[in-house]
């Protein structure tokens, strides 16, 4: 049985995933846009579920991470400096990195249970290199799709 959704965010283009067993149909969906000729990366997650902010670097032992979110005041999100986690700094509280996989350079952020309010532009930002991604999140609440099916079953 496969799933094939199609996931619309006000004033953006449709984005359009294809899941198969076992994928869980509340997986994130990952779409590229481009904007002004540089690419935007679009997360969508539904409301109660986890979701990851994609981002990497170039794997270094001297990671400093400072996720932001425009519009929070703290705006700082998540901090990862001097090999530590700042958790006065984690704002909303429900943020986290793998850590275990700094190493290799992937500094994506980890939010659990995504609520409306957290959408928008976060901003991945690695002071010692100087680089910075964005990436914005769309939470989503409700879902068209299509189901496939494989026999002749119909559905309602």
């Amino acid at each position: 049985l496969e799933h094939l959704f199609l996931s619309f965010a006000q004033g953006q283009a449709p984005c359009l995933r294809l899941c198969k067993p076992p994928t869980s149909t509340l997986m994130c969906l990952l779409c590229v846009f481009s904007s002004s000729g540089q690419p935007h990366v679009k997360v969508s997650a539904w409301a109660g579920e986890n979701v990851v902010l994609p981002c990497e670097i170039p794997p270094t032992e001297d990671i400093s991470v400072e996720w932001s979110k425009k519009g929070l005041k703290p705006d700082v999100v998540y901090l990862y400096r001097d090999g530590c986690e700042t958790h006065e700094m984690k704002n909303p509280g429900r943020t986290s990195l793998s850590l275990d996989k700094l190493v290799n350079g992937d500094v994506s952020l980890k939010l659990s249970e995504v609520k409306l309010s957290d959408e928008g532009k976060y901003r991945c930002y690695i002071p010692s290199l100087g680089r910075e991604s964005i990436v914005e999140l769309v939470a989503c609440t409700a879902e068209l799709y299509v189901v496939l099916h494989t026999d002749d079953t119909v559905c309602p």
